[in-house]
């Protein structure tokens, strides 16, 4: 048996993941578990010893409020997954610096002078990760910005956008931390009567299907998210099957 600990199971990025560590799983004889801890450390610390009392081969954890120590200590398998928790820990994640920095490119490129970021909670690595690379092209490139921070779901990302698109009309760019964030800056842009990408440009990151039922299409960095769920699963079972393995960037 296989524990997974996800953030949110709601946010439609995470689904993809889940089944895909389901699918590599089922191939080697292993059920998945699959946990919800709502980015609460208490939640994550009842999961934990829930699973622990079941007694499973390994972990998947793509969530980390704990301590470093404290994931050592618990002595079966783990691999973390979108997140890193130390550099003894087997790692699945994507270059979101980089891939940040490609979405402020191409905003620059097409002509944007004012541009938001709309980050995810501090202390969420990817989230961290894609802060920074915003922040670099920006003060590289010398164009002006403003960072907002919500969680990675629609309502917060269109209430913390409809004030700053409403105080500034300026603001000609967004790049957002996710696709769901994105959909919530396109709510907020209809309700101001803006248009895109006519008056405003914008970007989001992981390139789930909704991004492609939203109108217009949503213009997203794209991580291979089913292959990101399916490297972790394997990883897994060699540690669990004592075969040789090595961290992985996807």
């Amino acid at each position: 048996m296989i524990g997974l600990l996800m953030p949110d199971i709601s946010n439609p990025f995470f689904p993809e993941l889940a089944r895909a560590v389901e699918d590599v799983a089922l191939t080697y004889g292993y059920t998945v578990v699959i946990c919800n801890t709502d980015e609460d450390e208490k939640k994550e610390r009842h999961y934990l010893d829930a699973l622990m009392q079941k007694y499973i081969d390994g972990l998947i954890l793509t969530t980390n409020h704990l301590s470093r120590e404290e994931y050592e200590q618990l002595d079966l398998p783990l691999v973390a997954l979108d997140r890193i928790i130390n550099d003894t820990i087997p790692t699945v994640v994507s270059d979101n610096k980089q891939g940040a920095q490609d979405a402020t490119n191409h905003l620059i490129d097409s002509g944007c002078k004012f541009i938001v970021h709309i980050r995810g909670p501090r202390g969420v690595y990817p989230a961290d990760q894609r802060y920074e690379g915003f922040k670099a092209t920006t003060e590289d490139r010398s164009v002006a910005s403003l960072v907002l921070e919500a969680g990675f779901r629609i309502n917060e990302a269109e209430d913390v956008i409809y004030d700053v698109l409403k105080k500034y009309p300026q603001v000609d760019g967004v790049f957002a931390s996710s696709d769901v964030m994105a959909a919530g800056v396109m709510k907020a842009a209809r309700r101001l009567g803006v248009r895109i990408p006519e008056d405003l440009q914008l970007i989001g990151f992981d390139g789930i299907p909704l991004g492609e039922m939203l109108v217009p299409s949503l213009t997203t960095v794209a991580q291979p998210i089913y292959e990101m769920g399916a490297v972790s699963a394997r990883l897994l079972i060699k540690q669990i099957e004592k075969k040789a393995i090595g961290s992985i960037d996807v």
